[in-house]
């Protein structure tokens, strides 16, 4: 595998690669740099894309697990990067699902059917672990991170979702909730979450829908 010099993404998020501080009014305020969050969630959303046309299941996407590796085709100098495949899976049929077996994954980023064996596994347990990652990214706080494994796990399966914060530009948080829908069909495929943010980033400048900065 090749060398990604920037670590991961969830190092990277902790130190500030899309977060700035700022002190305002007395108080230290976190603010999120929307152009460089979408930049590295459109690496991301490519992969997955990639991954899903290939009949490949990831199955344990998350912050540890995208790689950052420098790149002077990139506004943002780096270029983000699926890694680690151990947990992954192939769909060997023409009905694009595979059984589940078993409960294997980061258990704050599985979707709903991923606790229940013998449940159909399609590419959608990905894109639920990506809207999870979209709110880790955005907020720097990991998902369900006051609830220990059973807690997780009831919570998920009664439709509980970590909360954004007030402010979080609408359509960011509308994808990453679609994303997260609890029944697997209702998610958009890696091709639409492409889409969405490319999109989103080309109306970074435009202040009416996304402020350079929005604070969390």
């Amino acid at each position: 595998m090749e060398y990604c010099e920037g670590g991961t993404l969830a190092s990277a998020v902790r130190a500030g690669l899309v977060h700035e501080t700022e002190h305002i009014n007395g108080r230290n305020c976190v603010s999120v740099t929307m152009w460089k969050l979408l930049t590295v969630l459109l690496d991301v959303a490519r992969s997955l894309e990639h991954v899903h046309r290939l009949s490949l299941l990831h199955c344990d996407l998350k912050p540890a697990n995208v790689l950052l590796k420098t790149s002077p085709d990139s506004s943002l100098g780096l270029v983000a990067k699926l890694a680690d495949f151990g947990l992954v899976k192939m769909i060997t049929n023409d009905r694009m699902y595979i059984r589940n077996k078993s409960v294997s994954g980061t258990i704050t980023h599985l979707a709903p059917e991923r606790f229940e064996t013998g449940s159909r596994l399609t590419p959608a347990v990905d894109i639920y672990a990506f809207g999870m990652l979209m709110f880790e990214a955005y907020t720097r706080h990991r998902p369900f991170a006051n609830l220990h494994p059973a807690g997780i796990l009831q919570a998920v399966a009664r439709g509980s979702r970590p909360e954004f914060p007030p402010g979080t530009p609408p359509p960011y948080q509308a994808l990453a909730e679609a994303c997260w829908a609890q029944q697997s069909e209702q998610r958009p495929t890696a091709s639409i979450m492409v889409q969405q943010l490319q999109d989103m980033l080309a109306r970074t400048n435009c202040p009416s829908v996304f402020a350079k900065r929005h604070y969390v």
